[in-house]
């Protein structure tokens, strides 16, 4: 129920965002997302804080960036909304740039992998709960400028989270608190990544640094 309630907090603050978007005007939309940037900046900077070792940080971007790079991460991503805008006939020029950067933005948090945990191990959605009412109101500022592309990235979270409880259900034991934490600051860089981007600052293909949390649960293990 947790990544349920989550896909439909986004579609619900997306529509929302569509709905008030078109009453406000061109400035008011770019105050409020530089806001939304600047506050994701310091979020990210905060789980960026919680590295327990910054050569695990270090390595998992050098490593994980690598990776996305070679399989095109970012690619596949824009290549999945380009489709999409094209069977809903959607003509908004941002459609991509709403859904990848939302989507990354909705996945990669502390929240997104402990959630997803707790769902796989205990059937506790608690932390799903908290982190879908964080998502609508995220979302509402984000369709109010990006446009429809954002509605789509609850699709992302379903997939994605659903993927991870299933798999927490067979190996979410093997997670250890330094683990967690390295997890968390390493997804905290790449929230800082997408605040940056969302204020203007653009740091080239943030998409093909996802693996970046893969590897630093590999790290963690040594």
């Amino acid at each position: 129920m947790g990544v349920l309630t989550n896909f439909l907090s986004i579609l619900v603050g997306a529509a929302i965002g569509l709905w008030s978007g078109t009453r406000f005007t061109e400035r008011f939309q770019q105050i409020m997302y530089q806001a939304l940037g600047l506050s994701t900046i310091i979020v990210g900077g905060q789980m960026a804080l919680k590295i327990e070792n910054p050569l695990v940080l270090i390595g998992s971007f050098a490593i994980g960036s690598l990776i996305g790079e070679w399989i095109h991460i970012e690619r596949c991503l824009e290549n999945f909304a380009e489709r999409c805008k094209q069977k809903m006939q959607v003509k908004d020029s941002r459609f991509v740039e709403a859904f990848v950067s939302t989507s990354l933005l909705v996945c990669v948090g502390s929240m997104a992998v402990i959630g997803s945990i707790d769902v796989g191990l205990r059937g506790d959605s608690a932390v799903l709960y908290a982190k879908s009412v964080i998502d609508g109101v995220v979302c509402v500022p984000l369709a109010a400028t990006l446009g429809p592309g954002v509605l789509f990235a609850a699709f992302s979270v379903l997939a994605y989270q659903g993927g991870l409880s299933v798999l927490a259900g067979f190996t979410g034991h093997l997670f250890t608190p330094v683990m967690l934490a390295n997890l968390s600051a390493t997804g905290g860089v790449l929230i800082m990544a997408i605040g940056m981007s969302l204020i203007g600052i653009k740091i080239v293909r943030i998409g093909n640094m996802l693996p970046a949390i893969v590897v630093a649960v590999l790290l963690s293990l040594c």
